[in-house]
C-alpha cells in the first residue's frame, strides 16, 4: 500500500477508539457504556431497556444532576466533534495535495500534446514515444484520482460525523435551555407583576407630589396670614407670649403643623413602599439570574458551529449528509427611582385634568394622524389609575410628569414614550 493511502489514521482506527457510534446517540444510556456493559444492555428485554432509558431521562429532572449530566453529554459530543474535525482537516489537506499533483500532470500533458503537434508538422520522428508518455501520464492521473476519491470519502465520513455530534450536542443544550426556561417562567411572571406594581406606585407618587405642591402653596398662604395677624397683635401692645397663646394664632399654628406633618408622613410612606418593592424585586431577580446564567451557559454551547470546510464536489452523484435557539430580563436588581426634582413652571392658572387629556389626544392625532387612534388616552382609565377627579387643576408640567408615569404603567417603551411626548407643550 502506498504512502498516500496510509497517510492519516484509517477510519476503522477512529471507530475502534470511539466508544459509541453517532448512530446510537439517541439511545441515551448507551452513550457512556463500555463494550461489556453495552452487550449486557442489548441482551435486556425491550421492557427492561425502556425502564433503563426512562431512568436515565429522569436524571434531567433531578435538581443539580440535570446540569451535571447535560454538561457530561455535551463534553462527550464536543470531544468527538473536535476529533472528527481534526481528522477532516488533515484529510482535506491531503485531498488538496492530490489536486495539486493532478493539476501538474494536466499541465505536463498539455505541454507534451503541443510538442507532438510540432513534431508532426515538421515530420520529425519521436511522436510515438511522446504518445506513450501521455498514456503513462493518464495512468498516473487515474491512480491519483482513485487515491483522492478514497481520501475524500474518508473526509466526508469524518465531516458528516462531526455534524452529527454537533447536532446531538445542540439537542442536549436545547433540552437544558428549555428546562431553565420552564424554571424561569414563574419567576419572570412574578417579576413582571412586581414591576407593574412599582410603576403604579410611581404614578401615585407623582400624583401625590403634585398635590403636595398645591398643599404647600396653601400652607404658605396660611403662614403669611398668621404673620400678618401676629404683627397686628403686636401693634396693640400684646407680648410675644400673649400672641402665642392667642386662640386665632394657636389654631393657625395647629393647621400649619398638621398640614406639614401630613405631607411628611405621606412622603415617608411612599419612600417606605418603594424601598420594600425594590427589595422584593432585587431578591426575585437574584433567584431568576441563577437560571438565566445557566440558560445562557448552554445557549453559548450552540455558538460553536461545526467547521465549514470548502471541499470541491466530485464529478459523480453524491448523497449529502443533512444536518439537522425572557423579553423580559431584569438585570438591574432595582429601579423605580423616586420622582426627580423638577423646576416648577410659573403659570398664572392650571387647567383641569380633563382639558389636559383632551390636549394630549389632540397632540397625538396631529402628530400621528389616523395611526394614533389606538394610542389615545381613555379619560376614565387615566382618572381611575391616578385617583384624580376630572376637574382637578394643576400646572402643565405636573400633568406632563404624571402622564409620563401613566404611559410607563401602560408598558409603553421608553423610546416610544419620548417620541410621543416630544412637541407636547402647553398651548397658549
Amino acid at each position: 500500500m502506498s504512502h498516500e493511502e496510509r497517510s492519516g489514521p484509517p477510519e476503522t482506527e477512529t471507530r475502534a477508539k470511539e466508544p459509541a457510534r453517532a448512530e446510537s446517540q439517541a439511545d441515551g444510556p448507551l452513550t457512556y457504556l463500555d463494550q461489556d456493559n453495552r452487550t449486557r444492555f442489548d441482551r435486556m428485554s425491550e421492557a427492561g431497556q425502556k425502564v433503563a432509558a426512562q431512568a436515565y431521562e429522569g436524571l434531567y429532572k433531578v435538581p443539580g444532576v440535570s446540569r451535571m449530566v447535560g454538561k457530561l453529554e455535551i463534553a462527550y459530543n464536543q470531544l468527538w466533534l473536535d476529533k472528527h474535525e481534526e481528522q477532516a482537516v488533515k484529510l482535506k489537506n491531503k485531498v488538496d495535495g492530490f489536486s495539486v499533483r493532478t493539476g501538474g500532470l494536466d499541465e505536463s500533458k498539455k505541454e507534451i500534446g503541443a510538442a507532438i503537434e510540432n513534431l508532426r508538422q515538421q515530420k520529425i520522428p519521436g511522436v510515438e514515444s511522446l504518445q506513450l508518455k501521455l498514456k503513462e501520464i493518464d495512468a498516473q492521473k487515474i491512480e491519483l484520482l482513485n487515491k483522492k476519491d478514497k481520501i475524500q470519502s474518508r473526509f466526508e465520513s469524518h465531516d458528516n460525523e462531526a455534524k452529527l455530534y454537533a447536532s446531538k450536542r445542540d439537542q442536549i443544550a436545547d433540552k437544558l435551555i428549555d428546562r431553565y426556561k420552564e424554571k424561569l417562567s414563574p419567576l419572570e411572571k412574578e417579576l413582571e407583576r412586581m414591576q407593574t406594581g412599582r410603576d403604579q406606585l410611581d404614578l401615585l407618587s407623582e400624583v401625590a407630589a403634585v398635590k403636595h405642591k398645591a398643599s404647600e402653596a396653601r400652607l404658605a398662604g396660611l403662614d403669611k396670614q398668621k404673620m400678618q395677624i401676629e404683627d397686628a397683635l403686636r401693634r396693640t401692645g400684646m407680648s410675644e407670649r400673649q400672641i402665642k397663646k392667642f386662640e386665632g394664632v394657636k389654631q393657625l399654628d395647629q393647621l400649619l403643623s398638621q398640614g406639614r406633618e401630613a405631607i411628611r408622613v405621606e412622603k415617608e410612606n411612599f419612600a417606605k413602599r418603594r424601598l420594600e418593592i425594590n427589595s422584593k424585586i432585587a431578591k426575585q431577580d437574584k433567584k431568576a439570574n441563577v437560571y438565566r446564567d445557566k440558560k445562557s451557559e448552554f445557549a453559548r454551547v450552540k455558538e460553536g458551529k461545526p467547521l465549514k470546510i470548502d471541499m470541491p464536489r466530485r464529478n459523480r452523484e453524491e448523497v449529502s449528509a443533512g444536518t439537522r435557539p425572557a423579553d423580559f430580563d431584569v438585570r438591574h436588581g432595582g429601579g423605580g427611582q423616586p420622582p426627580e426634582s423638577r423646576k416648577e413652571e410659573e403659570t398664572t392658572e392650571g387647567l383641569e385634568t380633563s382639558t389636559y387629556i383632551s390636549d394630549w389626544n389632540s397632540h397625538l392625532q396631529e402628530k400621528f394622524g389616523k395611526s394614533a387612534a389606538q394610542e389615545l388616552v381613555n379619560q376614565q382609565d387615566f382618572l381611575s389609575a391616578t385617583g384624580l377627579p376630572a376637574n382637578y387643576r394643576m400646572d402643565f408640567g405636573d400633568f406632563r410628569s404624571i402622564l409620563e408615569r401613566y404611559l410607563k404603567l401602560k408598558k409603553i417603551p421608553t423610546d416610544e414614550r419620548a417620541k410621543k411626548l416630544a412637541g407636547f407643550i402647553r398651548k397658549k
